[in-house]
């Protein structure tokens, strides 16, 4: 009887381990789940344009602004992008981020040629798919030529491009901005003071100083 009881119990143990085992493995199926989520495979398109895409011709001191506008076909969760210039014609002056104020945004970090890590995030819900007018950068004209404006992909961590796939699944992405309905190039033409002008103003300046002097 002892030994029946201890067999028993043995194979009851044994069945129970069996069952908390499959319980474990589906668990841990789940968690994996969860786990490989953000690398869902699935096509995320995003759209990057500025307006104006080619400006000018501006005047050396002018000050201008370009947007940069961006439309995605899912939700997203966060972005961010970078534009690049030529410093020597133009500066950045100040940076300015459009979307909703509510959520954490970051107005971009101006630097030699460079306004950098424009970014938006967040965890509340997501921005549904759209057209949306991303940033606002407002320039000073610095000198005579054309600089290229360039939107890329800031690459920044904090406000990486992450797409809301629904049920809780989520895919980190890097935007090419390379699709038929993108135009992340653009330009702004800076022309110096025309020479008419400054004949003009020299003759003037001529005029003014004959009428000054003693008859």
């Amino acid at each position: 009887m002892h030994f029946e009881f201890v067999a028993h119990f043995t194979v009851a143990l044994h069945i129970k381990n069996i069952e908390g085992f499959r319980k474990m493995k589906k668990i841990k199926y789940w968690v994996l789940a969860i786990l490989l989520a953000p690398f869902s495979v699935q096509a995320v398109t995003v759209d990057v344009w500025m307006d104006p895409q080619n400006s000018g011709p501006y005047i050396i001191g002018d000050n201008f602004s370009v947007d940069i506008w961006a439309s995605w076909d899912v939700g997203l969760v966060g972005g961010a992008v970078k534009l690049e210039f030529d410093n020597s014609i133009i500066n950045a002056v100040s940076s300015t981020m459009n979307i909703p104020a509510s959520l954490v945004t970051n107005n971009g970090v101006i630097g030699a040629g460079v306004v950098d890590s424009i970014g938006f995030l967040t965890y509340l819900g997501s921005f549904a798919p759209g057209t949306y007018n991303v940033a606002t950068v407002v320039f000073e004209a610095v000198g005579g030529g054309v600089s290229p404006l360039t939107v890329s992909d800031a690459a920044v961590p904090v406000y990486a491009w992450e797409a809301d796939l629904g049920n809780f699944q989520f895919q980190v992405f890097v935007p090419t901005f390379t699709t038929p309905g993108s135009n992340p190039v653009g330009s702004a033409t800076v022309v110096p003071l025309p020479a008419a002008a400054w004949f003009m103003m020299s003759g003037l300046g001529f005029l003014a100083f004959r009428r000054k002097r003693p008859a």
